[in-house]
């Protein structure tokens, strides 16, 4: 049996709660599209409280709207193209045993038969605990993903920074939205070990498209795959991915609306390429 409430503050919430378990709206009937409703929320989750922050950030950008295909200004704002060295002296990856050694970017990005037989035969290495300040502190990491996404962007955009992505220290994203509203995320991680061409989801596997630059890294592309942007924008996004020769994935994500091409253009522009 509860003890008597005599404290006032105590009172109220000891009405609220009564009134919430007994609110007619509990017996609404549920739809049946919330669990999908619920899923599709937590997927965009990161990039809706990361847009208010773009949002505010808009109101200081002026000019003219660019259309969805409008190429990045890497060659025209002063942008320095630096070619690489694919001959670089490399080392193994760190944690990964017996030692594995990548030449390039593409060496990364293993086909489902040699993934398998990769896991099967090395031992890789965990995550170990962490724990992240909330809001996570921005670092150099993710100042330096901003400088290379502003390569790549249409001028004009806005950009807000963040480290630490869903809690992993380490990482760092960039939520950008073009002048016209656009929103694009750009997500930079280091892999621990090689990943795997096969990218699922509920449609099957998507299709991959390979394609090795001057700098070593390999640029992946990839058509519709799954994402979700929230109201007004049709789900799925067209995605670029750059990894470089030491394992650094960067991912763009561009609704689909924005072609293929033109993510593929900016995320190479942002390399350096």
């Amino acid at each position: 049996m509860s003890a008597d409430v005599t404290d006032p503050v105590e009172e109220l919430l000891a009405a609220a709660l009564v009134g919430a378990r007994t609110d007619d709206r509990w017996a609404v009937a549920a739809s049946p599209q919330a669990l999908t409703r619920v899923r599709r929320a937590a997927t965009r989750q990161r990039a809706r409280s990361a847009g208010l922050a773009v949002v505010g950030l808009t109101a200081a950008v002026s000019g003219a709207t660019f259309g969805l295909a409008a190429l990045g200004h890497g060659g025209s704002d002063g942008a320095v193209v630096i070619p690489g060295n694919p001959g670089a002296t490399t080392s193994p990856a760190p944690g990964i045993s017996p030692a594995w050694t990548p030449t390039s970017g593409r060496d990364w990005v293993l086909d489902k038969g040699a993934y398998d037989d990769f896991v099967a035969t090395h031992t890789l290495p965990s995550d170990a605990p962490h724990n992240v300040q909330s809001p996570a502190p921005l670092t150099a990491y993710s100042a330096r993903l901003e400088d290379d996404v502003r390569k790549g962007l249409p001028m004009g955009s806005a950009l807000a920074r963040q480290d630490a992505v869903d809690g992993q220290p380490g990482t760092a994203a960039i939520h950008a939205l073009l002048v016209d509203g656009t929103p694009v995320e750009v997500a930079r991680i280091p892999l621990q070990q090689p990943i795997s061409s096969m990218y699922g989801g509920d449609a099957g596997p998507a299709i991959t498209v390979r394609r090795d630059l001057p700098n070593g890294s390999v640029l992946l592309t990839i058509e519709h795959s799954g994402y979700g942007w929230g109201p007004g924008i049709p789900e799925g996004a067209n995605t670029a991915i750059v990894i470089t020769r030491d394992g650094e994935e960067t991912t763009w994500n561009a609704p689909v609306a924005v072609p293929l091409d033109t993510v593929a253009r900016w995320a190479q522009v942002a390399a350096g390429t």
